[in-house]
C-alpha cells in the first residue's frame, strides 16, 4: 500500500515537471515567439555571410586574373613597389580592408535556468502530495472504537 503511495506520487511530481517544461521550459510554448525571433535573426545572418561569401569569391576571382588587381590590393593593405611614391593626404578617411565577418548570436541565458527550477518543483510536488497521502492515511480515533 506504501509503495503504491510512493509511485503515485512520484508519478504526480513528474507528471508536474513535465507539464512545467512544456509550457514554460526552454523551448517550450511560453518561449514559442522568443526561439521563431531567434530563428528569424540567424536565417538574416545567415544571408549576411552568404553575401559577404559572394563579395569575397569575386574580389577572388578578380585577383587570380589580373595582376593589376593584386596590385590594387596590395596598395589597399599598404604594400607599394619599390619604384612608387606615397601621397598620403590628412584628413582623409582610411579605406577600409577587412570584411565583416557576421556576428554572434546567442540564445538568452535566462531560458536556461529553468530545467533546475522545474525539477525542484516537481520534487516539491511529489513531496506535498507524499505527505497529503499519509495524512489521508493516518487512522482517525473513532476507527480504533469500531472493533
Amino acid at each position: 500500500m506504501i509503495v503504491r503511495r510512493i509511485l503515485s506520487c512520484c508519478y504526480f511530481g513528474f507528471a508536474v515537471y513535465i507539464v512545467l517544461s512544456l509550457f514554460f521550459g526552454r523551448g517550450g510554448l511560453a518561449n514559442f515567439k522568443v526561439d521563431l525571433d531567434y530563428k528569424a535573426r540567424l536565417e538574416a545572418n545567415i544571408r549576411g555571410l552568404q553575401e559577404i561569401n559572394r563579395n569575397l569569391s569575386l574580389e577572388l576571382k578578380a585577383v587570380r586574373a589580373s595582376p593589376d588587381t593584386i596590385k590594387v590590393f596590395a596598395r589597399d593593405y599598404g604594400y607599394y613597389a619599390k619604384n612608387e611614391e606615397v601621397i598620403k593626404i590628412q584628413g582623409a578617411p582610411a579605406r577600409k580592408n577587412y570584411s565583416q565577418l557576421g556576428s554572434l548570436l546567442k540564445r538568452n541565458p535566462e531560458h536556461d535556468q529553468t530545467g533546475a527550477l522545474f525539477h525542484v518543483i516537481g520534487l516539491a510536488g511529489a513531496a506535498v502530495a507524499f505527505a497529503f497521502s499519509m495524512a489521508l492515511m493516518r487512522p482517525r480515533p473513532h476507527d480504533h472504537l469500531s472493533g
